[in-house]
């Protein structure tokens, strides 16, 4: 009887053990209500519409979240990158508008004890009678001007505009002619420069290169350091060989002298043979040199297109690489952000080119046809020098020649 009793109590024992565990942890609902019964509450089982909106919540409170710490991260990065650099104003110069006379540009003055000429700068006005109708007609002016330089033996020579050119995000374009007097006996020299120096620099009486071979814009000993950066486009009639010129006459874009040695002027072909025949030329060409003219001793010799006395056009055109946040607007051309891409058109004398209103017109980039094109990456970093001076310089050596700048006109614009 008594084993009984004790097999009974242990079994009861036992029972109520699997009981209270199964009261000390119940199922989700059960725990539910077992904890809001404890605390006095009353809890009854969320709908299914209650859980689904539960979620909803759930998930606008994560997306919240992110958000803001996407929008923090945006900051931060926001916070690297510098703002955008305030864009100046364009700007047009032209002969026909700003080349009032001498006094529209600084030149330099007839020096002998530091060999420098006075450039001639001339404004002309031509009338033209429109019609003779008695209804009609009348006459009207059209004002021209030009800069010629027809220095003395060993004598360099230079004008510059007084109105500084913005280069930063800016494309610019520029039209001119020039014509380099005939040279009868191949004796031309030496030639100029369309030349661009640091907005910055002042214009003066002085600012000019060496004569000779410098040609106004190269360094040369005890004369005369030019400015850096530069660059320019050189036309030179004379043959030098320390410059290492090429045969006949040449253009080129040059960078800080007139040396053809790769780094201060782009190597030139040899002769003109090695590009008369396609197109573009690299950063340098020595064009047609197969007219023949008659020396004073009867010999006939070749001389170079540039030579021949006719008025020949061209077109410079001149973008910046450094674009908004570090961008580069010149890859294509294979140029750093620190660089200008100059591209520059030859329209000779009598080519088909010669009277195109498009080539003439610097309102739009030029992508028509043209005698030759140069071009070339220039290191003028934007940055530290955003504008540009721009201006004309000449070179003699013991010839006289003369180089006539006629019909210029330079607008710039914003690259987009």
């Amino acid at each position: 009887m008594n084993k009984f009793l004790t097999n009974a109590t242990r079994t009861a024992m036992f029972i109520a053990a699997i009981l209270l565990l199964a009261g000390a942890f119940p199922d989700d609902a059960n725990a539910q209500r077992y904890l809001c019964n404890k605390i006095g509450g009353s809890c009854t089982k969320p709908t299914a519409a209650e859980e689904e909106k539960k979620e909803e919540v759930i998930e606008e409170e994560v997306e919240a979240e992110e958000q803001t710490e996407d929008e923090v991260a945006d900051e931060d990065e926001r916070e690297d990158i510098p703002p955008p650099r305030p864009t100046v104003g364009n700007v047009a110069w032209s002969f026909i508008s700003n080349l009032t006379g001498a006094s529209a540009l600084v030149t330099t003055e007839s020096n002998s004890s530091i060999k420098t000429s006075l450039p001639d700068v001339t404004t002309t006005r031509t009338k033209t009678r429109r019609g003779w109708s008695r209804w009609g007609g009348g006459t009207s002016y059209t004002k021209t001007g030009s800069i010629k330089f027809e220095t003395d033996d060993y004598r360099r020579s230079c004008a510059w505009i007084t109105t500084t050119i913005p280069i930063d995000r800016k494309n610019v374009r520029i039209y001119y002619s020039l014509k380099i007097s005939k040279d009868k006996e191949k004796e031309s020299g030496d030639g100029t420069v369309l030349a661009f120096l640091p907005g910055t620099t002042t214009p003066s009486k002085t600012l000019c290169g060496g004569y000779g071979e410098y040609l106004g814009f190269g360094d040369q000993t005890n004369y005369s350091a030019m400015v850096k950066p530069r660059f320019g486009i050189e036309y030179d009639s004379a043959i030098t060989g320390g410059l290492s010129d090429p045969n006949y006459n040449h253009l080129a874009i040059v960078g800080e002298g007139n040396t053809h040695n790769g780094t201060l002027a782009p190597v030139c072909p040899a002769s003109s043979t090695a590009n008369v025949t396609s197109s573009p030329y690299g950063a340098c060409w020595t064009g047609d040199n197969s007219k023949t003219k008659s020396s004073r001793h009867g010999s006939k010799n070749s001389y170079g297109w540039l030579e021949d006395g006719n008025t020949h056009k061209f077109r410079t055109e001149i973008k910046a690489c450094a674009g908004n946040n570090g961008a580069n607007n010149c890859t294509s051309q294979g140029c750093a952000t620190t660089d200008v891409f100059v591209k520059s058109w030859v329209c000779a004398y009598g080519a088909s080119c010669y009277n195109s209103s498009s080539f003439q017109s610097v309102a739009n980039a030029y992508s028509g046809s043209a005698s030759a094109i140069i071009q070339k990456c220039v290191p003028f970093n934007q940055a530290t020098n955003p504008s540009m001076l721009v201006g004309f310089t000449n070179g003699a050596g013991d010839h006289d020649t003369e180089f006539t700048y006629g019909s210029f006109a330079m607008m710039t614009s914003d690259i987009p």
